[in-house]
C-alpha cells in the first residue's frame, strides 16, 4: 500500500528535486523500516517497518533511473534506462535467493539487517551523485 501511495502522491519529485535527493531520502526511509523489521518483537512495529520500506523503496528506481540518463547523452538514453532496469532486474534475481538460503530456513532477521545495510550504502552513493 505504501509503495503504491508513493509513487502516486510523489512521482514527480524526483523530476522537480533532482533523482540523487530523492534517492537519497528514499534511501533513508527504506533503511529505517529495514531497521524497523529488524529490531522488532511487535507484530505493528513490524507493519510500520514494511510501510516505512515500501514507502522508501517506491522511488528509489525512478530516482536513480533519472540519473543514468540524465548522464548519458540523448541517442543513447534508451539503451541506458534499458541497461540500468536489467541490472536492477538482475539484482532481484540474484538477492532473492542468496537472501533465503542464508535465512537457513529460520533466521530471518539477517535479511533485513542486509537490506538496511543495502539501503545506507544508496544513501551513500546518492549523496555522492
Amino acid at each position: 500500500i505504501a509503495y503504491v501511495l508513493a509513487r502516486l502522491l510523489f512521482s514527480g519529485l524526483p523530476d522537480r528535486h533532482g533523482g540523487a535527493k530523492v534517492a537519497f531520502y528514499s534511501m533513508i526511509i527504506e533503511c529505517l523500516g529495514q531497521v524497523l523489521i529488524y529490531i522488532s518483537t511487535q507484530p505493528n512495529t513490524v507493519l510500520l517497518g514494511c510501510l516505512l520500506s515500501g514507502f522508501g523503496f517506491s522511488l528509489v528506481v525512478p530516482s536513480l533511473g533519472l540519473e543514468a540518463i540524465k548522464r548519458t547523452p540523448l541517442q543513447n538514453r534508451g539503451a541506458a534506462m534499458g541497461g540500468f532496469l536489467a541490472f536492477f532486474d538482475l539484482s532481484f534475481c540474484l538477492a532473492i535467493p542468496i537472501a533465503g538460503a542464508m535465512t537457513n530456513g529460520n533466521h530471518y532477521q539477517v535479511v533485513y539487517f542486509l537490506g538496511a545495510s543495502a539501503a545506507l550504502m544508496g544513501v551513500w552513493i546518492a549523496q555522492n551523485l
